[in-house]
């Protein structure tokens, strides 16, 4: 049977041998020089695996490697200046920055105000925000970057002035502008061709949405199978044109009602007959003969 070599009390680099752990193999509880304890096997000890807790890699990095990431001028601006200024001045990339910054464990400085808290043009942003419907249409007239402007909506929040939601006015613009062309066209066609869509049934579909949603969309035209325009028949009687559904509505009649006496009575019958019991009842009675 193999024994245990005894290498209690021993120095190992960083590492001092207290006693043997209480563990099926060859393990040693140990004590670091910057006073953590592990546990560590006799193989890790003697062939150098294990030098230290890990305080010693850690060092080493400090020692060797961030003298040399940076200059020391370069250095101090780090918990000063942005990724971005710093990264042009050192002739570096942003994420290179941002190793550097997270190997020295020096934390990202909070982003400085383009403006004073006073400064009119704060006020000017926000009149521009509120008429714009885009934030590159707000960078153009601003004369400034589109991060720029995202920095300067953050800057409104924290000083309390108010901003309204670009997207809900995005939305609110094209609403209106999608009812008036459907409204101002004669067929979906031409509504789809003002719109800049490629399909009739793309424009169909939002003009179905926003009926759903209760938006006010005239019917007179429909669009059926592969685009053709099928105008919504117009009856007129006695000088007066409606839609049948108009006519059921002022009839009382139910839309297959009337149908149905249309296709079985003569139209002035079908408009002037009153009404005798059920529509159910109707429909399965036959019509009298004229």
């Amino acid at each position: 049977m193999k024994t245990t070599q005894n290498i209690g009390g021993q120095t190992f680099d960083r590492w001092t041998v207290l006693q043997q752990a209480q563990t099926p193999r060859s393990r040693w509880l140990c004590r670091c020089s910057c006073g953590k304890q592990g546990i560590v096997s006799t193989h890790a000890l003697t062939h150098r695996l294990s030098r230290s807790c890990g305080c010693l890699r850690a060092e080493i990095l400090r020692k060797n490697q961030s003298p040399g990431l940076l200059p020391d001028h370069l250095q101090s601006l780090l918990g000063i200046e942005p990724d971005a200024e710093v990264a042009r001045q050192a002739n570096l990339s942003r994420e290179r920055i941002r190793q550097i910054r997270k190997q020295l464990g020096i934390p990202k400085p909070p982003p400085k105000p383009l403006y004073a808290p006073g400064d009119p043009r704060l006020l000017a942003f926000q009149e521009i925000w509120e008429a714009s419907l885009s934030v590159q249409e707000v960078a153009e007239q601003m004369g400034i970057r589109s991060t720029q402007v995202v920095a300067l909506k953050r800057q409104c929040s924290l000083h309390g002035i108010p901003l309204s939601n670009m997207l809900t006015r995005q939305h609110e613009a094209f609403v209106a502008n999608f009812i008036q062309t459907w409204n101002g066209a004669s067929s979906v066609t031409e509504a789809t061709a003002l719109l800049g869509y490629q399909k009739n049934s793309d424009t169909s579909k939002i003009a179905y949405s926003l009926r759903r949603r209760g938006h006010s969309l005239k019917r007179r035209f429909d669009c059926c199978g592969g685009g053709h325009i099928r105008k919504i028949e117009q009856i007129e009687w006695k000088g007066v044109s409606h839609t049948r559904q108009e006519w059921a509505a002022l009839l009382g009649l139910s839309y297959p009602g009337l149908i149905y006496r249309l296709k079985a009575w003569s139209l002035d019958r079908a408009l002037t007959d009153p009404l005798h019991g059920s529509s159910r009842d109707q429909k399965s009675q036959s019509p009298p003969s004229e």
